[in-house]
C-alpha cells in the first residue's frame, strides 16, 4: 500500500511536525511544502494515492494540480458539504448556534439594526461565513465596529453569512472522524478561555460526537467534528471541518496516519475498480 502524504508547514508548528514524524514512522512517502509553492515542487505521482494536510488555499492548489494527473483522493474537503446551509439542516438538534439566520452580507449591512435587535446580546452578534473555506474569520461583531467590518468584507457582499446570538463557550474539542462512524483521534483546543491542547475529551463531548455520527451525514471519508460546551455544561456541535485543512492540535498522529492512510487507499482502489 503506497499512500503519498503531502504536508504544508511553513512555520514548523508542533502538530504538523508530529504529523510528519508519524508519516515517516509509518513508512509512507512524504513531501513537505516549506515555503513558496509552485506546481513543479510537487512532482508526478503517476496516478498514485495521495493525501494532503495543510492550509485551505494550499489544499485547493494542490488538489487542482494533482487531480489532473489522475491522483486521488488528494484532499478530504468537499467544499459544498461544509457550508452551514448544507449541513445545519441535518443537525437541528445538535447545533451550538441554533438560533440563526442565513443572509447575504450586503443584506445584513442594509438591515443591521434589525438583526442586532433580533439576535444581539450586549450590543454584539455572532457572524460567520456560510462557506466551508472560511472567506473570513467568525467573530462577535460589536455594533460600533460594524462599519469597519462591512468595509473590509465588501468583496464578499454577495456571499451568504450566518448570523446568530452570542453564547459563552466553556470548552472546545476537535474529533477526527470517518464515514465508518468511528472516532479516529481527539484533542482539546480551548478551555475556560485558554488554549488547551491535550489528546482527550470529556465523556459528554465524546458521546455528543457519537450521536452526531449516528445521523449519517458524512461530508468526506475523513472529516472533523468540533464540539463545544456551553456555560450550562451542555455539549453541542460547533461545526464540521475538513480533514485536509484542519489543525490537528494534540491528536494522536500515529492513529491518524495509520487509519487515514487505510481509508485513503480504500477510496483510491475503489475509484479504480
Amino acid at each position: 500500500m503506497r499512500v503519498n502524504w503531502i504536508i504544508e508547514n511553513f512555520v514548523k508548528e508542533k502538530s504538523f511536525l508530529e504529523l510528519e514524524a508519524a508519516v515517516k514512522k509509518a513508512g509512507h512517502p512524504l513531501h513537505l511544502i516549506k515555503g513558496d509553492y509552485c506546481y513543479a515542487d510537487i512532482g508526478n505521482y503517476m496516478d498514485d494515492c495521495v493525501i494532503f494536510n495543510g492550509s485551505i488555499e494550499m489544499a485547493k492548489l494542490v488538489s487542482k494540480f494533482l487531480k489532473h494527473q489522475g491522483n486521488a483522493p488528494v484532499i478530504y474537503c468537499d467544499w459544498e458539504k461544509y457550508k452551514c446551509s448544507s449541513y445545519y439542516p441535518h443537525f437541528a438538534d445538535f447545533i451550538f448556534n441554533d438560533n440563526y439566520v442565513l443572509i447575504p452580507l450586503k443584506g445584513l449591512d442594509r438591515r443591521k439594526y434589525k438583526f442586532f435587535g433580533s439576535f444581539g446580546k450586549e450590543g454584539m452578534i455572532f457572524v460567520r461565513p456560510d462557506s466551508g473555506d472560511k472567506t473570513f474569520k467568525a467573530e462577535l461583531l460589536d455594533i460600533q465596529d460594524s462599519p469597519r467590518f462591512f468595509d473590509d468584507l465588501r468583496q464578499f457582499e454577495n456571499d451568504l453569512v450566518l448570523v446568530s446570538t452570542p453564547k459563552k463557550i466553556v470548552g472546545e474539542w476537535r474529533f477526527v472522524c470517518s464515514r465508518h462512524k468511528e472516532i479516529i483521534a481527539v484533542s482539546s483546543y480551548l478551555y475556560q478561555g485558554l488554549l488547551t491542547q491535550i489528546p482527550s475529551a470529556p465523556i459528554g463531548a465524546t458521546e455528543k460526537c457519537k450521536e452526531i455520527l449516528d445521523v449519517g451525514y458524512y461530508p468526506d471519508s475523513v472529516f472533523c467534528i468540533d464540539i463545544a460546551q456551553d456555560s450550562d455544561g451542555s455539549f453541542w456541535m460547533m461545526e464540521l471541518t475538513s480533514f485536509s485543512s484542519a489543525g490537528l492540535y494534540a491528536t494522536n498522529k500515529d492513529d491518524i496516519v495509520n487509519r487515514v492512510s487505510d481509508i485513503a487507499w480504500e477510496d483510491f482502489t475503489n475509484r479504480n475498480k
